[in-house]
């Protein structure tokens, strides 16, 4: 079974999180928010399948990261994610300004 993180629980992790339901037979989908009402409201809407303890456990065994934080915050979850991803990981920013991705 193949595992997606997705980062930040507002309106597009959520809406990922949930266009994604109907796969939950090959793929577990854990979350993270810093606030713990986004996460409530994931889990509840059945947007996740579990709430990642930090960012870190979130992404540890997922094959697939979506990073659904605002923009000024991508550079920073990069740095403190990167060290703990799979090799063999992807990730997706949903952000529109990519600068900060990009460095």
């Amino acid at each position: 079974m193949n595992e997606i993180a997705i980062i930040g629980l507002g309106e597009i992790g959520t809406s990922f999180g949930l266009a994604l339901k109907y796969q939950k037979a090959d793929l577990h989908r854990v979350g993270y928010d810093s606030h713990k009402y986004a996460q409530d409201n994931a889990l509840n809407a059945d947007a996740i399948d579990r709430i990642g303890r930090g960012v870190i456990d979130a992404v540890k065994n997922a094959d697939i990261i979506i990073l659904a934080v605002p923009a000024d915050q991508v550079e920073d979850v990069l740095k403190l994610i990167g060290q703990d991803l799979k090799k063999e990981a992807a990730v997706l920013d949903t952000s529109p300004i990519k600068s900060a991705a990009i460095q």
